[in-house]
C-alpha cells in the first residue's frame, strides 16, 4: 500500500488534523510515502517559516523536520511507529535531527522489529548517534543503515564497532562523507574480521590516508561476507594497494570494488591489473577520476584479455585518450565477460574506429557509455556500421560529442535498423533543431520496443 500526500490534492493546513492523518496512516499501512513533485516546494507548514513535514525522496516511508522546538512531532510519530508491524523502510534524509530526536529514533528501534532500512543521511545525527549504535546491540531486524554526511568520527565509531561485534543482521553500512581516519578504520576492520553478516561497506570521502591498506587487507583475508567495498576519494598510496590487492587475490567473496577519486599512478593500476588476473569473483570495478593514462591502461587491458569474470568497468573522467582506448579495444575483442563499459570524458577521438572494430566481433558488451569525448562525424560513421552488425548491445550513450546532423542521421538510421537497441543518446550543441523530429521518431521507436 502506498499513500502519497500532495498539496495539489490535499489542503491540510491544520496542525492537529495533519498529525492525526500521519499517525493513522502509519498505524494502518506498510508504506507511507511523502513524495515531492516539481510544482511544490513545501507542504504542511505549522507556520510560515517552519516545516511540519519535509517531503524527501522516493520510497520514503516517513519524513519529518525537527529542531529544538519541534521535537514533539518526532515524539508524536514515534508512538505509532513502535506499534506498526509492517513498515520496513524509514528514511529521514536531509532533516535536522536533534539529540532528543535521535534518542526517540533509538527508542523506536528497541521495540520495532520490522524496520529493515534506516536512512539518516545529512541529518546532524552525530549528536545522538551513540544512542543509535548502542541499540544495534539489541536490534536484530535492521539490515541497511545509511549515515552519509554526519561528521561521524573515531569516538562515535567505537560504539558502532562494539555493536557490530554482537549484531548479526546488518548487511549494508554506508559511512560515506564522514570524519573517519586511519584509527577509526583500524577499529572497524578489526571487528569486521569476524563479522559474517555485513555485505556492503561504504567509506568514500572520509579522512583515510596512507598506511591504512594493511587494516583493510587483514580484514579481507578473514572476512567471508563483504561483497561491496567503497574506499574511493581517500588518500591511499601504492603500498596500501599492494596490501589490498594481495589480499583480494585470494578473496573469493568480493563482487564490487569502488576505487574512484584516488589519483592512481601506473604502479597502483598494475597492482589492480595483477589482482584481476587471479581474482575471479569481482564483477564490478569503479576506477573513475583517477588520472589513468595510456601507460596505466596498458596493464589493465592485458588483464582483461585473460580475466573472464569482470562484468562492469567504469573508467569515466580519466586520461586514456586515443592510445589507451586503442589498447583497451584490442583487449575487448577477445573478452567475453564484460557487459558494461563506461569511458565517458576520456579525450577519445580517432580511436573510436578501434572501438567500432571491437563492437563488430564482441558479443558480451550490452551497455556502452562514451559521452563527453571528441567523437565527430567520421567516428559516428564508424560506429553506425558497427551498430548495424552488433547483436548484443542494447544501450549506448554518446551525448555531448562534436557530432553534427550528418553523423547523427547515420547513427539514428543504424539504431533504427538494429532491433536490439533500447536506449540511445547522441544530443550535442553541434546539431541543429532540424534533426529534432528524427530524434523524436527514434525515441518513440525505442520506447515501444520489447525488453
Amino acid at each position: 500500500m502506498e499513500i502519497i500526500l500532495n498539496n495539489k490534492n490535499h489542503n491540510l493546513n491544520n496542525y492537529e488534523k495533519t498529525l492525526k492523518i500521519i499517525k493513522n496512516t502509519i498505524e494502518k499501512c506498510s508504506e507511507f510515502n511523502l513524495k515531492k513533485d516539481e510544482y511544490m516546494k513545501r507542504v504542511l507548514y505549522q507556520d510560515e517559516d517552519r516545516y511540519l513535514i519535509n517531503l524527501l525522496e522516493e520510497n520514503i516511508i516517513v519524513g519529518f523536520g525537527v529542531d529544538n522546538e519541534n521535537d514533539a512531532l518526532v515524539e508524536y510519530i514515534s508512538s505509532p511507529l513502535k506499534k506498526n508491524t509492517s513498515i520496513e523502510k524509514l528514511e529521514l534524509n536531509n532533516n535536522v535531527i536533534s539529540e532528543f530526536g535521535g534518542e526517540i529514533i533509538s527508542e523506536i528501534l528497541k521495540v520495532n522489529n520490522t524496520i529493515k532500512k534506516l536512512s539518516l543521511n545529512n541529518t546532524k545525527i552525530e549528536r545522538s548517534v551513540r544512542y543509535l549504535f548502542n541499540v544495534l546491540k539489541l536490534n536484530n531486524s535492521l539490515q541497511d543503515l545509511y549515515l552519509e554526511s554526519n561528521n561521524i568520527n573515531n569516538d562515535d565509531l567505537k560504539y558502532l564497532c562494539d555493536a557490530l561485534a554482537l549484531n548479526n543482521s546488518m548487511e549494508i553500512l554506508n559511512l560515506n562523507f564522514n570524519n573517519i581516519d586511519n584509527e577509526g578504520l583500524m577499529n572497524l576492520c578489526q571487528v569486521l574480521k569476524n563479522n559474517n553478516s555485513l555485505k556492503k561497506l561504504y567509506l568514500n570521502s572520509n579522512k583515510i590516508v596512507e598506511n591504512c591498506g594493511i587494516y583493510i587487507a587483514d580484514m579481507l583475508k578473514t572476512n567471508k561476507s563483504i561483497e561491496t567495498l567503497d574506499i574511493g576519494h581517500n588518500k591511499l598510496n601504492y603500498e596500501d594497494f599492494e596490501h589490498i590487492c594481495n589480499a583480494l587475490k585470494k578473496n573469493n567473496t568480493m563482487k564490487e570494488l569502488k576505487l574512484s577519486n584516488i589519483s592512481m599512478d601506473y604502479r597502483i593500476v598494475k597492482c589492480i591489473a595483477d589482482m584481476l588476473l587471479m581474482n575471479n569473483s569481482i564483477k564490478i570495478l569503479y576506477l573513475c577520476r583517477n588520472n589513468i593514462n595510456e601507460i596505466s591502461i596498458d596493464n589493465l587491458s592485458k588483464a582483461l584479455i585473460k580475466n573472464n569474470s569482470l562484468q562492469e568497468l567504469y573508467l569515466s573522467n580519466n586520461n586514456i585518450n586515443d592510445p589507451g582506448t586503442e589498447l583497451l579495444s584490442k583487449a575487448l575483442i577477445s573478452n567475453n565477460s564484460l557487459k558494461i563499459l563506461n569511458i565517458d570524458n576520456n579525450g577519445i577521438d580517432s580511436s573510436v574506429k578501434n572501438i567500432s572494430q571491437m563492437l563488430t566481433t564482441n558479443k558480451s558488451i550490452t551497455k556502452l557509455y562514451m559521452s563527453n569525448n571528441k567523437i565527430g562525424d567520421e567516428g559516428a560513421e564508424y560506429l553506425s556500421k558497427a551498430i548495424e552488425h552488433n547483436k548484443s548491445i542494447v544501450h549506448i550513450l554518446l551525448e555531448n560529442n562534436p557530432i553534427t546532423d550528418i553523423g547523427a542521421l547515420k547513427l539514428i538510421k543504424a539504431v533504427m535498423n538494429n532491433k536490439k537497441i533500447l536506449v540511445f543518446g547522441i544530443r550535442s550543441d553541434k546539431m541543429s533543431d532540424k534533426i529534432e523530429d528524427e530524434f523524436n521518431k527514434m525515441e518513440y521507436e525505442l520506447f515501444n520496443r520489447d525488453y
